[in-house]
């Protein structure tokens, strides 16, 4: 064998194993759960090579949204969620397998818990074939827990549509819409309306609260303790854990809409409502000791960092983000400042962001960063790394022949110059 052959041959080995160890090597494990929550500047882009939570993981769910509309070329709806670490980018592959066919890809109506540790993922029409896993007509809900990529999907009362609307801060109940008539993902806030229910997933019992068949939005309060519940006419009722109602408070404008699963401030005094570029506070109880903030600036109220700061969405609010990058800012209620807090970059408006959610529980402990982190979209597939390293130990065998040959070829002594031959005598 020559020389060029046998150290491309022992190149190509050694790059085989190397590359092998790696590709057998189990994904990294997600963060530890006692961790602090971390929100960096940035979260990831759009990546066609995000893993999903099933292949990967991400132990903990910071972040909840679809990326995508599917209107452009290549633009592929993605139902994404960021794990805790600000970093770790995953696909929510049961949202997007439960969608409905009709519209463009998106994906099945979700909700995160506080604590991000599951996900919920409904139904917009369960007479859609294939859409729930009990077949056409059959009402159910998947749960996802971000600690294992495990689907638990739960049999619910018949149904036409399953619209998960908020988690219990122990992530042991959700409060789910249960209308009459098909859900449309691009409808209002408050359409459909429906039977309000409550699904203990320990057990997979699901019970409707009393008297409330016209409900449009609901929240938890921080204890577990009351449940808000906002109805067809747009009064706000807060209810016990058995359903009894407690109190009827009236918005401060028609057309107010109760922040779902975001609603309750954390010390559980006052209630987040959204209105066209607004979010206005309500007092839960009668009690003129609780100042009320002014309305602020903002899409949607996402999360409360304290009593005092909120976490709207704010489309272009950051100077360092284009206009059309999806932006959460965070609002001071005492003076109303307002500051980016982080961002989704959109490629210039290509991959826009929808139905966005955080953790609610996670966020008031994390921890902010104007770092942005390297995006970590979990390992690629199987076949991918067997290919890449095949590749490699290729192109690196081909270098070290060409190699070995150059230099072999500069080791070659030049052949000796030959005398000048004599003249014959003539």
């Amino acid at each position: 064998m020559e020389p060029s052959h046998r150290v491309a041959l022992l190149t190509a080995l050694a790059v085989l194993g190397a590359g092998g160890a790696w590709a057998a090597a189990p994904a990294g494990a997600p963060a530890p759960v006692s961790a602090p929550a971390t929100v960096p500047a940035q979260l990831p882009g759009y990546s066609y090579l995000t893993r999903s939570m099933g292949a990967a993981p991400p132990g903990r769910v910071l972040a909840l949204y679809q990326q995508g509309l599917g209107v452009e070329f290549m633009d592929v709806p993605q139902a994404l969620t960021v794990g805790a670490d600000g970093a770790s980018a995953r696909r929510a592959r049961t949202a997007l397998d439960r969608g409905a066919p009709d519209t463009q890809g998106d994906a099945a109506p979700m909700a995160l818990s506080g604590d991000g540790s599951t996900i919920a993922v409904g139904d917009w029409d369960t007479s859609t074939p294939g859409a729930s896993a009990g077949g056409p007509g059959r009402a159910d809900v998947a749960l996802v827990d971000a600690a294992t990529g495990d689907v638990r999907t739960l049999a619910l009362p018949d149904a036409r549509a399953v619209l998960p609307l908020a988690w219990s801060p122990d992530a042991r109940r959700l409060a789910y819409l249960s209308p009459t008539e098909a859900a449309d993902p691009f409808a209002s806030p408050t359409d459909p309306a429906g039977d309000l229910l409550v699904l203990d997933v320990g057990s997979g019992r699901a019970r409707p609260v009393p008297g409330v068949d016209d409900a449009v939005s609901a929240a938890f309060s921080p204890d577990g303790r009351l449940l808000a519940v906002q109805r067809s006419g747009g009064a706000v009722e807060v209810r016990a854990g058995d359903g009894t109602l407690r109190r009827t408070l009236v918005p401060p404008r028609a057309g107010d809409v109760l922040a779902a699963g975001a609603a309750f401030s954390p010390d559980g005094r006052l209630l987040g409502l959204q209105r066209g570029g607004e979010v206005v506070f309500l007092p839960v109880a009668d009690d003129p000791a609780v100042a009320v903030p002014a309305p602020v600036a903002g899409d949607a109220l996402l999360a409360w960092r304290s009593p005092g700061e909120v976490l709207v969405q704010d489309r272009g609010a950051s100077s360092s983000a284009t206009s059309t990058d999806f932006t959460v800012s965070s609002v001071e209620l005492a003076t109303g400042s307002a500051r980016a807090f982080t961002r989704v970059p959109t490629a210039g408006g290509n991959y826009a962001v929808t139905r966005f959610e955080l953790a609610t529980g996670l966020v008031q402990g994390a921890r902010w960063t104007a770092a942005v982190p390297r995006p970590d979209r979990g390992r690629p597939a199987a076949v991918l790394r067997a290919g890449g390293v095949l590749l490699a130990a290729a192109a690196a065998a081909l270098v070290a022949q060409r190699l070995t040959r150059r230099r072999s070829a500069r080791r070659v002594p030049a052949p000796a110059a030959r005398p000048a031959p004599r003249p014959v005598p003539g």
